[in-house]
């Protein structure tokens, strides 16, 4: 049996699938694919890990999508502590291109 470090590691990367397979869903030509705006299919998962965490195979988790399609701020373990997740300010951003470019009716 693993380590729980290995196994919060396993989790950030079968996260980070997810995400990348989120953002090209978004980026497709069949933006069909999500059933409503595109954020409500990851509410509640946490956003990619910042870079130096994810080195460390320790991942420090901080954001989600909240019901309302906000970011919420998850336990922070180590207060003070800004590092900013590359991936996770993407996703961001497709959230934001594909809310805009595709807005529900």
């Amino acid at each position: 049996m693993g380590k729980p470090d290995d196994d919060a590691f396993d989790l950030e990367v079968k996260r980070r699938a997810f995400w990348c397979s989120w953002s090209m869903c978004c980026l497709s030509q069949n933006n069909a694919s999500f059933k409503a705006e595109s954020w409500k299919e990851a509410i509640g998962l946490p956003l990619p890990c910042d870079e130096i965490s994810f080195s460390a195979r320790q991942p420090l988790l901080r954001e989600a999508f909240d019901p309302e399609g906000h970011m919420e701020l998850l336990e922070d373990d180590e207060a003070g502590v800004d590092r900013t997740s590359y991936m996770a300010e993407i996703v961001k951003l497709l959230s934001l291109w594909y809310h805009r470019s595709f807005p529900v009716t």
